[in-house]
């Protein structure tokens, strides 16, 4: 029939001499250019920067330390913030009790009051918002 190749698969694939060659061609033919412009001097601009900081072994060691380390820190700091906060209403609701206790209603009413007008002004800030991102129907 003559409709099958007697050409082996590997004879059929390209080398990785012919890829290389083939891209030498297109770089030399400016096809691998990259694109000109503000973007992509930035880009250069900013991996040249980055392979500068490589070679200095400080430097790397600072830049490493500001991207592993310090979202850690900065994450830390928020749970640090959240727990202060969640601390402080409790203490707060504790000092409210007591103030009853110890017969100071009046005290201890506006203490309430001062606690509890934080979640009624979030509630209404939440609910305001969810209002207006509403989708239409």
């Amino acid at each position: 029939c003559g409709c099958v190749s007697r050409s082996s698969p590997e004879q059929l694939l390209p080398t990785a001499d012919a890829n290389a060659r083939s891209d030498d061609a297109d770089v030399e033919a400016g096809k691998n250019d990259p694109p000109s412009g503000p973007v992509s001097k930035v880009a250069s601009a900013l991996r040249r920067a980055w392979d500068a900081v490589q070679e200095v072994p400080l430097v790397r060691q600072l830049v490493r330390l500001f991207l592993l380390v310090l979202p850690t820190l900065l994450y830390a700091k928020e749970v640090a913030s959240h727990t202060s906060f969640v601390a402080d209403v409790v203490l707060d609701i504790y000092l409210c009790v007591q103030l009853y206790h110890t017969g100071n209603p009046w005290w201890g009413s506006l203490t309430l009051l001062f606690v509890s007008q934080q979640y009624v002004v979030t509630m209404i800030a939440i609910y305001l918002f969810v209002r207006s991102t509403r989708l239409p129907n």
